[in-house]
């Protein structure tokens, strides 16, 4: 799982540093309005003043120059930050994504639930953050949970604390052979 996460996590960095390279005028115009400062307070007002200063070519040379600054470093610092931006409407970010089961003779104080790979190995105990979250509504579902994820020395496993779940749709990963 650590090395799929690993992987997923350098595609997405690569992923994310092509889409800056891809658009990086639009990225700086859009994040770095400061050399209009009088005028970006209303997103409009940017355009019919815009061709007035771009006839100077000191005011487009200005924020050419420091913008470059701020973003290359972060593509390569803050890579979650801009990750999570443009994740959540194309690919949310999930803590755990499987099919949701119900454990056995559970002892009081226990999770009641776990999340399966499709092949039934355990991948992580579940608990709701709150009973607007049903887990047996999902139960034999795949889903794609968010929640605040750790292992759990007393259960010896992973542990979510579902905030949210989602319907997904599962695919095959690589398994490592060792």
């Amino acid at each position: 799982e650590y090395q799929d996460f690993l992987k997923l996590a350098e595609e997405t960095s690569k992923r994310d540093a092509e889409l800056v390279s891809m658009a990086p005028e639009q990225n700086k115009t859009s994040r770095y309005p400061t050399p209009d400062s009088t005028i970006s307070p209303g997103s409009e007002s940017l355009l019919p003043p815009t061709p007035e200063p771009a006839s100077e070519p000191t005011a487009p040379t200005q924020p050419l120059t420091p913008l470059p600054q701020p973003s290359a470093p972060q593509p390569s610092v803050p890579q979650p930050g801009m990750s999570q931006q443009p994740a959540p409407p194309t690919q949310p970010q999930f803590s755990g994504a499987g099919i949701v089961r119900r454990l056995n003779n559970v002892r009081p104080g226990m999770p009641t639930h776990a999340l399966t790979a499709p092949n039934g190995q355990f991948l992580a105990y579940l608990q709701p953050v709150s009973p607007q979250i049903n887990l047996d509504a999902a139960l034999g579902r795949p889903v794609g949970v968010t929640g605040k994820r750790w292992f759990r020395n007393d259960l010896r496993g992973e542990y979510i604390l579902v905030e949210s779940m989602m319907p997904v749709r599962l695919q095959a990963a690589p398994v490592p052979r060792q």
